[in-house]
């Protein structure tokens, strides 16, 4: 045989070389934590010829060859070759992050979703003023609730003494039950709603109301003295 021809079978040989590898998948992960290192299973490369070479790429990520370091450079890969891929998860609760590896013209994305947050039933400090009038009808002042990811529910407690008088509580500036003889009571509110406080009736001295979260071991969230001199 020429070595022309043994060239030229070499080429043909050559130039046929399988570079695509079979499918591969990362396996996908949920509830992780919110900005925290997240790194895939390794995958090993099956179904390319021997000594055959394909390029290497990732998106939204970094990428790891055979155990090496972590690269978001292109690079090259043949037979056998293991491969994993990493990235940051979201700072969001409940967020998907994908990192999408492709050999050749095979790829496969990994994906890390966040957890949902934890429930947060405890809202930041209030404070509403006293209620004092010399007539028989006053409110305390405005206060926003906070801190809180779901509704709560909130109690109020409240006294009187001299003349009877009822307790107006406003949401969002509208009346939550109606009027209030002195008792206990209970009322939804979420984050961001507004709240305060109105006494209408008799007179009275000394009187005082108590809100306190049912949701979270009837913690108190302030107490106000009510005041009418009607």
């Amino acid at each position: 045989m020429s070595d022309i021809l043994l060239k030229l079978m070499a080429a043909t040989s050559f130039a046929t070389q399988d570079t695509t590898p079979n499918q591969f998948s990362f396996t996908d992960v949920t509830d992780v934590a919110v900005s925290t290192t997240q790194t895939s299973n390794t995958i090993t490369l099956t179904g390319m010829d021997s000594g055959a070479t394909a390029t290497v790429t990732v998106t939204g990520g970094t990428y790891s060859k055979n155990s090496g370091g972590y690269t978001s450079a292109s690079g090259t890969a043949q037979n056998n070759d293991t491969f994993s891929v990493r990235h940051t998860s979201s700072s969001s609760n409940l967020t998907s992050v994908n990192t999408t590896l492709t050999v050749d013209t095979v790829s496969d994305t990994f994906t890390s979703t966040t957890e949902a947050a934890a429930t947060d039933v405890t809202p930041n400090a209030v404070n509403w003023n006293n209620i004092s009038s010399g007539g028989s009808n006053a409110s305390t002042n405005t206060q926003t609730i906070s801190g809180i990811n779901t509704t709560i529910t909130l109690r109020v407690t409240y006294t009187r003494d001299d003349e009877a008088y009822t307790l107006v509580t406003y949401v969002n500036g509208t009346s939550v039950g109606g009027a209030q003889a002195p008792s206990n009571y209970t009322f939804t509110v979420s984050n961001g709603d507004t709240v305060y406080f109105q006494a209408i009736g008799g007179e009275t001295r000394d009187s005082s109301a108590t809100v306190t979260n049912v949701s979270d071991s009837n913690a108190v969230l302030d107490t106000f003295g009510i005041d009418l001199n009607n």
